[in-house]
């Protein structure tokens, strides 16, 4: 049995909002599952700027497909 907010063969693998941290669609595939629900969101042109507790919305200035628009 893990403890909390991690799963796996050997408890390593941490979970964000019920889903795996190896799985794409960890942080609605929009950042990286760093430690039990907290994702680290993606911040960058090539990967686009989100943000939220889960990165499921854009940054703060962004906007549009990919959350690469600044406006």
């Amino acid at each position: 049995q893990c403890n909390s907010g991690y799963s796996g063969a050997n408890c390593s693998i941490s979970v964000c909002f019920n889903v795996l941290s190896n799985s794409s669609n960890a942080c609605f595939g929009n950042g990286t599952c760093v430690a039990p629900d907290t994702c680290q969101c993606y911040q960058s042109p090539t990967t686009g700027y989100y943000g939220g507790s889960k990165c499921d919305q854009c940054s703060n200035n962004y906007r549009g497909i990919g959350c690469k628009q600044l406006f």
